[in-house]
């Protein structure tokens, strides 16, 4: 293969591998804005209960969401966190609760 060919595939080969990178990362937890507050897995036993350390937005998301499941507005102080009930994750901000299947979850720190 001449050196021009050569070149030309390890360009178009490194556009490939960056669209698959680029397509599987919504999957990917690591690409929410914010900061994660409070994270429960399926294998935890007991609840994952902690606080609002700050006023603003909390999204809840599953281990693969791409787009929140919830959006709560919080004030510092305010339960936040996750309770376990059985067969069910109970996610838990402020007065707010939602029923979940078990599963690995967060709560994020929005930077809106």
């Amino acid at each position: 293969m001449s050196t021009l060919g050569s070149k030309l595939l390890k360009v178009l080969g490194g556009t490939v591998l960056a669209t698959v990178l680029s397509s599987a990362l919504p999957a990917c937890t690591a690409i929410q804005r914010g900061d994660t507050m409070v994270k429960i897995e399926s294998s935890d036993v007991g609840p994952r209960m902690g606080a609002a350390t700050q006023e603003g937005n909390y999204a809840l998301y599953g281990g693969t969401d791409a787009k929140p499941r919830l959006v709560v507005h919080l004030k510092a102080g305010e339960r936040l966190g996750f309770d376990r009930k059985d067969s069910e994750i109970i996610a838990v901000a402020g007065g707010q609760h939602m029923s979940l299947p078990v599963g690995s979850y967060y709560w994020n720190l929005r930077h809106d």
